[in-house]
């Protein structure tokens, strides 16, 4: 990880369970969401158990199901991009993401929908139900086109095995 530390985003993600939980369509998967949930079990489990479907075998194939995914980074921090939005693209499901603020510096922006472009979360609501097809579809196509650039490459299995050959070659 890299870059300066700002913040974690665990009550963020709190925040958008309680109140996308109200809509048809939003699930919650993963695992522990049974247990109690750190400063904020009262408030929150009725939120979690209303949109909580357990956890999944096949993360990609659930994923493929959604037309949306919601991509919350674990913290907020320069650089740090884990497979949270790559697993969202990779199932052909537009990522709504939170992490990294210099996230465009390694992925396009019509790639995703950034959270902090909208003052709240009715405002990102209104944004994603209102999305015409054609917006969609260019959302789409620009992750295909990114997933096969050189830009990708950088965050690819085949570059990180590459790079872990070099370094036990360098050993």
């Amino acid at each position: 990880m890299s870059g300066k530390f700002y913040r974690e985003l665990y009550r963020e993600r709190l925040d958008v369970i309680k109140y996308f939980s109200a809509n048809l369509g939003f699930d919650l998967y993963g695992i522990d969401w049974k247990k109690p949930i750190a400063r904020a079990e009262k408030v929150m489990r009725p939120f979690v158990d209303k949109c909580y479907r357990g956890s999944v075998d096949d993360k990609l194939a659930t994923l493929k199901g959604y037309k949306f995914t919601f991509a919350l980074e674990n913290t907020v921090c320069q650089g740090y991009v884990t497979e949270k939005i790559f697993d969202a693209m990779f199932a052909g499901s537009v990522p709504i993401y939170l992490g990294a603020p210099d996230i465009s510096d390694f992925i396009p922006k019509d790639c995703f929908v950034d959270i902090r472009d909208f003052k709240n979360y009715k405002d990102l609501g209104r944004h994603i139900s209102e999305m015409s097809e054609n917006e969609y579809q260019q959302h789409i196509e620009a992750i295909n086109q990114f997933i096969k650039s050189d830009k990708y490459y950088l965050f690819s299995q085949e570059k990180f095995a590459k790079d872990i050959l070099e370094i036990l070659e360098n050993e």
